[in-house]
């Protein structure tokens, strides 16, 4: 495992915070990022992704969970 897909349920509750790190990805040692790691909230119904060193480090990078409100 090399980093991680922050992957949230889109609907009429997710939180605001949930649907704006939907799709972003960090590397697997990115400690920064890591505090914005699921669970977020209560009831959070967001997971992460393992994404393997097959897979590859995705086209452009790593974005980082990055939540500015």
């Amino acid at each position: 495992v090399i980093g991680f897909l922050y992957s949230a349920v889109m609907d009429n509750d997710t939180t605001d915070i949930c649907r704006k790190l939907n799709g972003q990805t960090r590397a697997i040692d990115d400690l920064v990022s890591a505090k914005f790691d699921p669970p977020n909230h209560f009831n959070c119904r967001s997971i992460l992704i393992p994404i393997s060193a097959s897979e590859g480090i995705p086209e452009g990078g790593f974005t980082q969970f990055n939540y500015s409100a």
